[in-house]
């Protein structure tokens, strides 16, 4: 039984979308995790209270910079710093569910 391999490009599954903040000193303490570029922690530089409407939940974030192009997953909610793209799931591709893995774009 042979599977075909169907490429497709990341826009085609996921809405990709800069991360809204430059620096932690425009946000108030919260209990919000922000997510940067860092390797620990995965990610989360602080707590902060970031505004609902930009809030991701069950999200990926690629690295700008840093070590470019490290993929994390978050499946709770967070803010995200300008270093990181955050990659957010089109339905009709990829629905994600608990067990998905970053995996999928490797």
């Amino acid at each position: 039984m042979s599977e075909r391999l169907v490429f497709k490009r990341i826009r085609d599954i996921f809405k990709v979308k800069s991360g809204d903040f430059h620096a932690t000193k425009e946000l108030d303490e919260g209990s919000t995790p922000l997510i940067s570029c860092g390797d620990s922690d995965n990610g989360c530089v602080g707590y902060f209270d970031i505004p609902r409407n930009r809030i991701y939940k069950r999200a990926i974030t690629v690295a700008y910079n840093g070590q470019p192009l490290t993929v994390k997953f978050h499946p709770y909610e967070f803010g995200a710093k300008d270093d990181v793209a955050v990659l957010i799931p089109h339905k009709l591709y990829c629905p994600f569910r608990s067990e998905t893995k970053t995996e999928i774009i490797n």
